[in-house]
C-alpha cells in the first residue's frame, strides 16, 4: 500500500474514532422536542406533498422533509439509530473539510489537515445539530455547502473535467436549498473564497467571463428558490413575522457562518 494511502486511511479512522468519543453519550440518548412531531409528520409523506410545502408553513425544506420518510422506513423509532446516522452526517462533513484543507493549503503538511479537520470534529458549536435528529437540516446544508464549495475549487484550480465540476457546483448548491435556507449564503462564501483564498492574478476576458457564468447560474437559481418558496409559503418567511424569524434566524446564521469559519 503507498505512503499517501495508508495516511488517508489513518486519517479517516482518527477522525471517525473522535467523532464517536466526542459523541458517544449521545447514542442511548431519546428522542427530544421536535423529534416526536417530524416522525409522526413525515414518516408517510409523499414525494408531491414534500415538494409542494403541504407539511409545513414556515419553511420549505423538501429534501430534509423526504429523509425523515426513508429513516423511518428503515429505523422505525430506534432512537439509537437516528444518532448514529446523525454521526454519520457529521462524519461526512468532517471528511469535506479534510478535503477542502487539502485543496486550499496544498504546501501544509498532512498533519495540519487532519488537525483542521479534528477541530471541526469536537466543536463546541456543533453539538445541537448532531445531538438533535429534528436538526439535520443543518448538517444537510452543510454538506452541501463544503461539498459544492469543494468542487468550486476544484473548477477554478483544475483545467480538466470543468463541465463536469460546474455541474457539480450547480447540483450542489440546489440540493442544499432543498434542505436548509441557509445555503442561500453559499455564493457570498464562493466570492470570499475567490477574493481572499484563491487570490487567481488571472484578469483574462475568459476569466471574466468564467466568473460572470458562476455566478449568473447561482444568481438565476437563487431567484428560482425564492419564487418557489414564496409560491408555496405565501410569502418568503410563511408565517413567520419578520421579528420571530429575525430572531430564530440570525444565532443560526452567525452560528452557521462560525461552523465554516474552522
Amino acid at each position: 500500500m503507498k505512503r499517501s494511502n495508508l495516511i488517508k486511511i489513518t486519517a479517516y479512522f482518527v477522525l471517525f474514532i473522535l467523532i464517536l468519543v466526542s459523541y458517544s453519550s449521545i447514542i442511548n440518548t431519546y428522542f427530544l422536542h421536535d423529534d416526536f412531531v417530524q416522525i409522526a409528520n413525515w414518516r408517510s409523506l409523499s414525494l408531491g406533498q414534500a415538494f409542494n410545502g403541504s407539511c409545513d408553513t414556515r419553511s420549505y425544506r423538501p429534501l430534509f422533509w423526504l429523509n425523515y420518510r426513508f429513516l423511518y422506513k428503515i429505523f422505525g423509532v430506534d432512537h439509537r439509530l437516528y444518532h448514529y446516522y446523525s454521526l454519520f452526517l457529521h462524519f461526512l462533513n468532517v471528511i469535506l473539510v479534510l478535503a477542502i484543507s487539502k485543496l486550499l493549503f496544498k504546501k501544509s503538511s498532512a498533519i495540519h489537515h487532519i488537525f483542521t479537520a479534528a477541530i471541526f470534529c469536537v466543536n463546541p458549536i456543533l453539538p445541537e445539530a448532531t445531538v438533535y435528529s429534528a436538526a439535520h437540516y443543518f448538517l444537510f446544508g452543510t454538506i452541501f455547502i463544503f461539498a459544492g464549495l469543494l468542487f468550486y475549487i476544484l473548477f477554478k484550480t483544475r483545467s480538466k473535467r470543468k463541465p463536469v465540476y460546474y455541474f457539480l457546483v450547480m447540483l450542489f448548491f440546489i440540493l442544499g436549498l432543498l434542505s436548509n435556507e441557509i445555503v442561500l449564503i453559499f455564493p457570498l462564501i464562493l466570492v470570499a473564497t475567490d477574493i481572499f483564498l484563491l487570490k487567481q492574478q488571472d484578469k483574462t476576458l475568459n476569466r471574466f467571463k468564467e466568473y460572470l457564468f458562476t455566478y449568473s447560474a447561482l444568481a438565476i437559481i437563487c431567484i428560482f428558490y425564492s419564487l418557489k418558496r414564496i409560491s408555496v409559503l405565501g410569502s418568503f418567511l410563511g408565517d413567520w413575522s419578520v421579528y420571530e424569524r429575525a430572531k430564530l434566524t440570525l444565532p443560526n446564521f452567525v452560528n452557521s457562518l462560525r461552523i465554516l469559519s474552522v
